[in-house]
């Protein structure tokens, strides 16, 4: 995992964390690292959500698909990506979509309850880390909305 830690001081959720301080926050975090061969699933649809995924190398689609089979590209992650910390954050239990490797990756797993439950040992980045998952939240549905405002989703036409 020493590999990636200057990577992961690359990603939000470990901005201004000294690389000292990392070790012992991934292992409280319950951290683990895992290969994905090209054409690999990280996620299924339906799969159980319990952890937050951080894109180490490589690269993968977040697809979602339709009931006909269509598959539609959602997004592309690439090195410092997260994905999933919406869902778990909102108490979603399964995944709406899979995520496919497009290319040979490393992916961080971080597991959810040991971000917001305060271990024992009372870890001082621990309530850092909360804000700043939940200010990458609000800033990533910020986005969203301005993505889609433009498509008229958030219209509000008068009654007549």
């Amino acid at each position: 995992m020493g590999k990636y830690f200057d990577l992961l001081t690359q990603v939000k959720l470990f901005e201004g964390i000294e690389k000292e301080n990392l070790t012992s926050m991934l292992q409280c975090l319950g951290a683990k690292v895992k290969h994905f061969e090209k054409g690999e699933y990280i996620i299924n649809a339906e799969d159980s959500l319990l952890n937050i995924g951080i894109m180490l190398s490589g690269q993968a689609q977040e697809i979602k698909e339709d009931s006909f089979g269509k598959k539609t590209i959602v997004s592309m992650l690439n090195s410092t990506d997260m994905f999933g910390e919406a869902l778990v954050c909102a108490g979603k239990t399964t995944s709406p979509f899979s995520i496919l490797v497009t290319e040979a990756a490393d992916v961080i797993f971080l597991a959810y309850g040991r971000i917001v439950n305060v271990c024992s040992n009372s870890c001082g980045f621990h309530s850092a880390l909360i804000q700043k998952l939940f200010s990458n939240l609000l800033i990533a549905l910020n986005q969203h909305i301005l993505m889609i405002e433009p498509l008229g989703f958030f219209r509000i036409e008068p009654r007549s």
